[in-house]
């Protein structure tokens, strides 16, 4: 509960709100709900064929266009990050901590 019906903000909505406002990476602590919005992505890119991808991509110059939208969109930054995480994991090892476990033992 929260958010709508009492007016307070729930957490994965104070989240979405740090993210946007650029306080945490929107890979952190990832829900269902972005983990089946991340494996659409992937399925998306998969499909491509000769299309490309023009935003996001996997460059500096795609923050450059954050700044003609109207106010920053989670699902965008989400999916920015995601393209430019640089690794083999799957939306599914973000939601189960395995990159955080591969992280710690690579750090040991």
């Amino acid at each position: 509960g929260g958010g709508a019906r009492t007016g307070r903000p729930n957490a994965e909505n104070i989240r979405r709100r740090d993210v946007c406002a650029g306080k945490v990476q929107a890979l952190q602590d990832l829900t269902a709900e972005d983990v089946e919005l991340l494996e659409d992505v992937e399925a998306e890119f998969g499909r491509m064929g000769s299309f490309r991808r023009i935003f996001p991509l996997d460059d500096e110059p795609t923050r450059e266009w954050h700044k003609f939208f109207q106010t920053p969109r989670f699902h965008n930054i989400l999916v920015h990050e995601w393209v430019r995480r640089g690794n083999s994991f799957t939306p599914a090892d973000y939601l189960a901590g395995r990159h955080k476990q591969a992280a710690a033992a690579a750090a040991a």
